[in-house]
This record gives C-alpha cells, structure tokens and sequence, in this order.
C-alpha cells in the first residue's frame, strides 16, 4: 500500500516537458494530462517552470493561492484557458492577463476572498470568448467598462456573487455576447435601463433571485425583436408593480409569444396586485392614466400654442406690409415731362418740360424709341444738393 502511495503521489508531482534539473520539480504538485493541459493543486504561486507552450492551465484546491500576478503568468503567453477554482485569491492584477494574447476563457471560481477586479484588467484580451465569475461571496464591485471592447466575448457568467452595481457601459462595444448569467446576485437591486439594449445576437439572459424590483423592455426588446433570444429568465425577484413597470408590461403584453420564452415570476407589491403574474398583467393596471384636470390643462395648452401661432403669423404678414410700404413710398413716384423737339444745324434736339398726362406711358429706364414725331416722355433730373437739405427730401436709404 505504502508503495503504491508513493507512486500515486509521484505521477501527481510530475510535470510533463519539464527539465530534470527544475528546481520546482520537487516542490510543486502539478499534473500534465496532455502536452498542453496542466493540472495544479495545493500551490502557493504560479509555478515558474511549467512547459512555456502550456495552452491550458488550471489551479485548483490551493487555500495558499492569494494573489495572481504579471510576473505568474508572463511566462505563459500562449495561455487559452486559465481557470482558478477552490483557492484564497485575493488579488487579481490588474496586468496579469496583459500579456495572455490568445487567452479565451477565464475561470474563477469559489474564491472567497476576491471583491473587485480593477478597471482595464481584460484591455489586452481581445480573443476572450468567456469569463466565468461564480461562487465568489465576497465579489461585489464591477468597474465602469469592465467588459467592453471584447469583440470576441460570447458568455459572460457572473452568477452566485455579491454584486450590488451593474452600470450601463459594462459591455459598451461587446456586440456579440450571447449569455448572460446574473443570477443569485442577492444584493442587485437595479439594471440599467440600456444595459443590454446592443445586445442583439443575445439567446440567453438570466437575472433570477435577485433582488431587482423593475423592468425595462429594453433589457431584452433588441434580441427578442431579432429573434435570437430564446430563454429569458427573471423569477424570484421582489417586483414593484407599480408606474415603474408600465412600460415593460405595455411592451410585453402587446409582444407576441414573449411569454413563450420568458419566467418572470409574480408582483410583491402593491397589496391588490401582490403574487398575480407580472406577464398577465395588462396596462391599464399599472399605468397612470391622466386626471380630468390633468386633461382640460392638456387642451387648454394646446389652444394657447394655436392661438400664439396665429397671431405670430398675422404680425409676420403686418410688418411685411409695412416694410413694402416704406420701400417704395408715393412721394418718390417720376413725373413724366412734356419732350419738344426742335431741330438745330440739321439735328434733331430734345427739351423737356414738366406735363401731368396721365394718358402718356412712362418708359422703361435704358430703353430707346426711334419714333421722331412721338418722343418718348422723360423725367426730372434728380434734386440737387441744396434743394434736398432746403426742401426736407425723405429718401429711403436700401
């Protein structure tokens, strides 16, 4: 039995594709299941001496493990899938994953200890399909951005934490998320109201046993509308089915089939509606409808804007007039004169002298007549200088 022990513990401290001369060799317990898989147990550190071309890393069942760091993992650039589960982790570097290029699933999971990650932690993690969060009671924090601009992020499982806050920019940028696992969050008491509404290749959405108390229609109009969602989730959650919830409840039962896909669980409050269905409840039970004082104020506002309008109108055409008026005043009016025609030294000559026949057609400024034995009328030279400052001329200046 003894010998048999020996080499049970023997093939579980063994680390494939390591040197014989490792000086971690011996003091580590880690387990290579396949030339790229390494399984490590009851560990301190990331150890420094695993295979450089490991693709898949797990540390498991390690209360020592607390901390993870650059100076871990740096070693490891072609990481795939680094999971951490059953360990003391308290600190999550925010620059530990930096240099994890092709890493595409992160797992942490029962780790007791951790509270946050700190904002940028995934910047340089452009590949990452999936990120596991679960089981951590002490995780309650999600820095604004946290999961955004990951192109290639896909499931997102944040269930069975502490997590108090979800803000709206959480995954600003990450379009083709398809699951999301809220679930078990006691202490959530809000969504964002556009939170997921980018979200359109969304199938499944879970945010039971919360304690979440409104709806919004765009948490999960976009997909829907789209036809990926398919399974939407939200039972066990203490809702207000108050004003709040109008336009979820307008929304969702004007929608057909939603409730084919859908578990959102029953009202808590007010007392006349509490433990009735939030799904079978119609609009008019939760959505205010306006006072008869409320609407005489609608109509008489409506008739005052009218009125405004047309007496902004009647102005507008009033000073128009005015304005035509004083462009072009009477007194400014030509008097045609009387043109005589005298002939000198063989050429004809024209004089004018003032006339007020009104049956004579003025002409045309630039015009030219050749008809000699009726010339056309022409008008008064324009005032002198002295006569307009002596007479009062009023001349509109354009």
């Amino acid at each position: 039995m003894r010998l048999k022990a020996a080499l049970m513990l023997g093939t579980f401290a063994y680390v494939c594709g390591v040197p014989s001369n490792c000086g971690c060799v011996k003091k580590i317990q880690c387990e290579c299941k396949d030339n790229q898989t390494v399984i490590c147990k009851d560990i301190t550190h990331v150890p420094s001496c695993l295979p450089s071309d490991t693709k898949f890393l797990h540390i498991v069942k390690s209360p020592g493990f607390v901390e993870l760091t650059a100076d871990g993992l740096n070693t490891y650039s072609s990481l795939k899938l680094l999971s951490v589960s059953d360990t003391g982790l308290r600190v999550f570097d925010k620059h530990a994953l930096r240099k994890l290029r092709d890493l595409e699933t992160l797992e942490i999971i029962a780790a007791k200890d951790i509270k946050s990650f700190a904002s940028g932690t995934f910047e340089f993690n452009g590949n990452l399909r999936t990120v596991k969060l679960e089981n951590c009671p002490s995780f309650r924090t999600l820095p604004s951005r946290l999961f955004a601009s990951l192109p290639s992020l896909q499931r997102l499982d944040l269930r069975n934490n502490s997590i108090h806050e979800i803000r709206e920019d959480i995954l600003q940028g990450s379009t083709n998320v398809q699951v999301i696992d809220l679930s078990d969050n006691t202490f959530l008491k809000q969504l964002p109201r556009m939170t997921f509404a980018h979200l359109e290749l969304l199938k499944q959405l879970s945010v039971a046993s919360c304690d979440l108390e409104v709806l919004y229609p765009e948490h999960v109009k976009t997909p829907y509308e789209k036809g990926s969602l398919t399974h939407f989730k939200a039972g066990s959650n203490p809702w207000k089915c108050d004003n709040r919830m109008c336009d979820f409840v307008t929304w969702s039962s004007n929608t057909e089939s939603f409730s084919d896909i859908a578990s959102v669980g029953n009202c808590t409050s007010p007392e006349h509606l509490k433990n009735h269905r939030v799904l079978s409840l119609q609009p008019a039970a939760l959505c205010p409808s306006p006072s008869p004082s409320q609407a005489n104020g609608a109509v008489f506002i409506v008739l005052v804007v009218m009125v405004s309008c047309v007496l902004v109108v009647a102005a507008c055409f009033l000073f128009a007039g005015r304005l035509a008026k004083s462009c072009y005043p009477a007194s400014t009016s030509l008097n045609p004169v009387t043109i005589t025609n005298t002939r000198r030294n063989g050429a004809e000559n024209y004089s004018c002298s003032d006339t007020q026949d009104s049956h004579r057609e003025p002409v045309a400024a630039g015009s030219v007549t050749t008809d000699s034995a009726s010339p056309p009328p022409c008008y008064d030279d324009p005032p002198s200088y002295d006569e307009v400052v002596k007479d009062g001329f009023d001349f509109q200046v354009q």
